[in-house]
């Protein structure tokens, strides 16, 4: 397997796809995107750590895209704070 250089973004929500695509990478690579779901966070949240990866969140919960921002704001913020719990 060959690795890489080149500034990449990541865009896959398959967890063995995307940690694949970050093992080929030796810059810091981008990863596209995490969400507030469940599967997201326990998956693919702990890969873009392992392998330093700067990260979008999604302001997407389970349960959708809410409608207020407010409470949009509140999902990133719970994502912020569990990105932090993580290192």
């Amino acid at each position: 397997m060959k690795t890489v250089d080149a500034p990449l973004v990541i865009d896959t929500k398959d967890p063995k796809a995307a940690e694949e695509a970050l093992k080929m990478c030796a810059g810091r690579p981008l990863f596209n995107s995490v969400s507030a779901e469940k599967k997201d966070v326990e998956q693919l949240l702990p890969l873009v750590k392992k392998y330093g990866a700067s990260l979008i969140l999604l302001a997407i919960g389970d349960d959708g895209l809410k409608e207020k921002a407010e409470e949009r704001v509140k999902i990133v913020e719970e994502l912020i704070e569990r990105c932090k719990e993580l290192g």
